[in-house]
């Protein structure tokens, strides 16, 4: 945290005067249509093609029962469920003829919020992992833009020192807030920690030079892999390579997104907590991690929101998907195009108690701060994407490639039906509600299919959207 002197306030009070408007009229733009030149986007749906090979398998699901043997529903080709490939994806290089090879990642795995436990610290909701020994997969794909296909060809696993990555979250991440990080449980809700290194990919970035960037949403953190073997070679973390703030800050989750800049700076944003009214956008230079913080305000007619899915424009300008609920509870996914020019830099100003929860937008605001501008460029759900996207892809000059989460196509219950974050463990680990411990028979978690699957959409503008910087 910095601490400005009154002499510094002074000497600011005129800029600051002229960027609180600046902060109106940028927060007059959110929810409005601002960029005209992208009507007329056309979103045309792949067909995603993933070999049985690849599925993951539920077989590692101990105690669990499937609700595919009662009759209601089917998961793929029995007990293996979708893979979800939609944490991250990236252009690796065009190959000729409208085909081009890309990489993707999955994240931590499949998961289900399960019941909360009582400990001495309160009440901590936990989460199941289907199969506790996942490992995230980087997953090799080729698109084929003329015949409208994307093909999974090969999965491969990374690691760091040798060891496989886990999908299960250090204790590090789960202690920055008890209040939104789950205690990591079995199906039978015995816990459980990571074996290896943890990571949870929520974004992916190639440069040039092959270079391999992950955004990690167990740890506020950006990861640096090998392109041979998918290996840890780096991590940059706050206080050493970000910044230092981002440490003290409760969130959700660590990074989400992630994208480079032709200028070679990599965007990422925090994931807002639940009481946040913005975002925050991190641009930083991995040649010496100097970094910049950006405010993004959680649009006026939006009761959460997220950033997830970024794609390169320019230097100071990207595409990213806004999407989140009304108060009604209406489901909202707009691209929107981001600029940085003429923003402040958030970690230039002081923050209440250091935290991003703590410092709301309305003292931003009396401190002068000029958020990022914002304009609307479609709503992808009438355009006909009907899924909520979590990566965006730059083809070319007028294509971006949009990618949906399936989260495995699985969700859990109860196997009296009750959802699980309504119920309660007792000490002893048994399901209790309304502090009575469920009959035997209720005690199982059951795994229904969702039957959500991977997406994908090519996004065709009517016309270039920038000046061709690809590979």
């Amino acid at each position: 945290m910095i601490l400005f002197s009154s002499f510094r306030i002074r000497e600011r009070a005129l800029r600051h005067a002229v960027a609180a408007g600046l902060f109106l009229t940028c927060l007059a733009t959110l929810g409005t249509s601002g960029a005209a030149w992208a009507s007329g986007i056309d979103a045309v749906k792949l067909q995603v093609n993933v070999p049985y090979a690849f599925l993951p398998s539920l077989k590692g699901a101990e105690g669990a029962a499937f609700a595919s043997e009662k009759k209601e529903g089917t998961f793929p080709t029995g007990r293996y469920l979708d893979l979800s490939f939609g944490s991250g994806m990236a252009l690796r290089e065009g190959l000729g003829d409208g085909r081009y090879r890309l990489l993707a990642v999955t994240d931590d795995g499949p998961t289900c919020h399960g019941p909360g436990r009582k400990t001495r610290d309160g009440l901590i909701p936990t989460r199941l992992y289907l199969i506790p020994g996942y490992s995230p997969l980087f997953v090799e794909l080729t698109l084929d833009s003329r015949s409208r296909v994307l093909q999974v060809t090969g999965i491969r696993r990374g690691s760091r020192n040798s060891q496989p990555y886990s999908g299960i979250p250090p204790k590090a991440a789960r202690s920055l807030s008890l209040d939104f990080h789950e205690e990591p449980v079995t199906t039978r809700f015995s816990p459980i920690e990571p074996r290896g290194s943890a990571i949870n990919p929520q974004g992916l970035a190639v440069t040039s030079d092959g270079t391999i960037w992950v955004a990690d949403a167990s740890l506020p953190s950006v990861v640096r892999l090998s392109n041979r073997d998918f290996g840890e070679i780096s991590r940059a973390i706050p206080g050493k390579g970000l910044p230092r703030f981002l440490a003290w800050s409760a969130m959700e989750s660590g990074f989400q997104g992630l994208a480079q800049l032709p200028n070679g700076k990599l965007a990422t944003t925090i994931k807002p907590e639940r009481r946040a009214d913005y975002a925050v956008i991190l641009l930083s230079d991995p040649s010496d991690w100097t970094s910049r913080a950006y405010v993004y305000p959680k649009p006026s007619d939006l009761d959460r929101f997220s950033l997830k899915a970024f794609a390169s424009v320019g230097d100071g300008t990207l595409f990213a998907v806004e999407s989140g609920e009304t108060d009604r509870g209406r489901a909202v996914s707009r691209l929107v195009r981001i600029s940085f020019k003429g923003a402040d830099d958030l970690s230039e100003f002081p923050l209440r108690g250091g935290s991003i929860v703590d410092t709301p937008l309305r003292y931003l605001k009396s401190e002068g701060v000029t958020p990022v501008r914002r304009d609307f460029v479609a709503d992808l759900i009438k355009a006909g994407v009907d899924k909520p996207i979590s990566s965006l892809v730059r083809i070319d000059d007028e294509t971006l490639l949009a990618v949906n989460e399936s989260h495995y196509g699985v969700r859990c219950r109860a196997a009296g039906g009750a959802a699980l974050p309504s119920l309660r463990l007792s000490p002893d680990g048994d399901l209790m509600k309304n502090g009575k411990v469920l009959p035997d028979e209720e005690q199982a978690v059951t795994l229904h299919p969702t039957g959500n699957s991977t997406n994908a959409w090519l996004l065709k503008f009517p016309k270039p959207f920038t000046v061709s910087r690809n590979r």
